[in-house]
């Protein structure tokens, strides 16, 4: 299992690089806790839409217990900030589109609902590359 793991973050790498030498803009879906928009690894690289994101709109937050949508998907776990620090770092051309779907006050089925219109979110932008990072009990 844990050799799949590996295996599998391998491949993502190796197709961050291959984008970095043969593209311009990679526009890149990171579905995780969110982001902190001020990291310096990150700031700048932002984007929600078509459009470089800002303070007030930095990405877009499924993880509301009631489904609403907020542009603000502000990571209080760290991890989505670190993933898409490493990203940032790899492919310094790379747009970053936060897509907030972890809720730690949800239960499965509200962070995998969550989830899903994060990553229909991510197709339906046509973004180049999706990251999606999960985990739980």
């Amino acid at each position: 299992m844990k050799r799949n793991i590996y295996f599998t973050l391998f491949l993502k790498i190796v197709l961050l690089l291959t984008l970095n030498v043969y593209a311009k803009d990679i526009h890149i879906a990171v579905i995780d806790t969110g982001v902190d928009p001020n990291h310096p690894q990150i700031s700048g690289k932002l984007w929600v839409g078509k459009k470089q994101a800002n303070s007030r709109v930095f990405g877009v937050d499924f993880s509301s217990l009631d489904g609403s949508v907020n542009k603000k998907p502000f990571d209080h776990h760290g991890h989505g900030t670190h993933i898409a620090g490493i990203i940032a770092k790899i492919n310094p051309k790379a747009k970053l589109h936060i897509l907030k779907y972890f809720n730690p006050k949800a239960d499965g089925l509200q962070n995998l609902n969550a989830t899903i219109r994060a990553l229909r979110y991510a197709i339906n932008l046509g973004v180049d590359v999706i990251n999606y990072s999960s985990g739980g009990p």
